[in-house]
């Protein structure tokens, strides 16, 4: 049952990240990274998805915890 919830949360995660980079774009992510986790936490990196993955893998963690 445990994996089904963290399945469906995750689906959330990745729902809002999404919705936030169609409303604000990469600079969007990037803010929020960095409101949420620290600037160290933002990645240099040229590519979008990487920002974005972070920013979902970075929610779905502290929810975990």
């Amino acid at each position: 049952m445990s994996n089904l919830i963290n399945d469906q949360f995750l689906d959330n995660i990745s729902d809002d990240v999404c919705a936030l980079y169609d409303n604000k774009g990469v600079w969007g992510v990037i803010d929020a990274i960095q409101k949420e986790f620290g600037s160290d936490k933002v990645l240099y990196s040229k590519y979008d998805d990487d920002h974005i993955d972070t920013l979902i893998k970075l929610r779905f963690d502290s929810y975990c915890i």
